[in-house]
């Protein structure tokens, strides 16, 4: 992992705990954009004489990571505008079981819509107690994050998989912008219906995409609102476009998706079985320290609820202590710490050296 962490300066100037905020850009995606801006600055128009091909390159490489096919997925700015639009596309009235305290993305675009919200709280919430939530309410559709932001839990694609052995016609919705990047994933052994995700945290893809899978079952169930000329890539409506470019409505930042292709490419190739393997072993070592100076913890320890972040009781103020150490956190009702590949112990050991020395 020395030769990834070198990819990233930022580490140079920062200790970097901020991915669950934002992911990092690294030397070889900067210089791959900067062969495309410089392809766009001599070609003008031409450069994109192929953009609907190099898009497709795009999912192909998604297909080839994440096996969810071609044809079920979209191509989003972020997964906040694919939700919503994804939304318009369901039959109105339906139950929906959310969690309370997760991310509002997710939250707010059904309650603002007509859906029946029926919320349960993560205190002490478990595999057991959101399968007994489920029978209590008879959701139609599920809607969680896989990792939560603000603690870090996991809810586990096999445990979403197994959800939809019992409840077969239950959708479920799942953001999995904290998630993508940390480990495996197979989308179409998930259980998960719709999976969105912005992409610029521990894919490190930047800003400006996201992206959507779709289950065979759900594409069959909407009824999409959102069109433009690029669902149908033509003036006259001449051919039925698949679903999922109704949810593509319009030019997409070619930048932006180039540098989603290579940054799955490209942490593909480091293996995310490697990465999670990373993570986990520093979040052990970070829980195990951080308990050993007396603070306590919000985050789970059990290994498969686990992700690479960490919450810490503790007053807000102590952000800016850090950042005036030149450590990078987040505060979400705790210290948020989050951790990724290029992350090391060196990084942990300066964070506690500033923690013991914070009064």
């Amino acid at each position: 992992m020395t030769n990834l962490r070198t990819q990233f300066p930022v580490f140079e100037r920062y200790t970097y705990l901020n991915t669950a905020s934002s992911g990092l850009m690294y030397k070889d995606l900067l210089a791959h954009r900067a062969q495309l801006d410089q392809k766009f600055m001599e070609g003008g128009s031409v450069f994109r004489n192929s953009v609907y091909e190099d898009l497709e390159r795009v999912k192909t490489t998604l297909t080839e990571v994440f096996n969810c096919p071609q044809d079920r997925i979209s191509l989003v700015p972020n997964a906040s505008l694919g939700l919503n639009a994804t939304l318009e596309a369901f039959a109105k009235g339906q139950r929906v079981l959310l969690l309370e305290s997760d991310y509002p993305s997710l939250v707010w675009p059904f309650q603002s819509r007509d859906f029946e919200c029926r919320m349960i709280t993560q205190n002490g919430l478990s595999e057991e107690s959101l399968m007994m939530a489920i029978r209590q309410h008879q959701p139609r559709i599920l809607a969680v994050s896989l990792v939560q932001w603000e603690n870090g839990m996991v809810i586990t694609p096999f445990f979403l998989s197994t959800l939809k052995k019992h409840f077969p016609d239950l959708i479920i919705i799942a953001d999995g912008t904290q998630f993508l990047g940390t480990t495996l994933f197979d989308f179409d052994k998930s259980g998960i219906d719709l999976l969105m995700a912005s992409t610029y945290k521990w894919l490190c893809a930047g800003y400006g995409n996201g992206l959507l899978f779709f289950s065979p079952q759900l594409i069959n169930l909407l009824q999409p609102k959102t069109t433009g000329y690029n669902t149908f890539r033509s003036a006259e409506k001449s051919t039925k476009p698949l679903v999922t470019r109704y949810f593509e409505p319009g030019h997409l930042d070619y930048m932006s998706f180039e540098s989603l292709k290579f940054s799955v490419a490209y942490f593909s190739k480091v293996g995310f079985d490697v990465i999670q393997q990373r993570i986990s072993g520093l979040m052990r070592s970070a829980c195990s320290q951080l308990q050993a100076a007396g603070f306590s913890l919000n985050t789970t320890q059990h290994p498969i609820h686990a992700s690479g972040i960490i919450s810490v009781k503790a007053p807000e103020r102590i952000i800016h202590f850090l950042e005036a150490n030149n450590i990078i956190c987040s505060y979400r009702n705790g210290l948020r710490v989050s951790m990724h590949a290029y992350n090391n112990e060196e990084d942990l050991s300066r964070l506690m050296s500033a923690l013991r020395n914070y009064s």
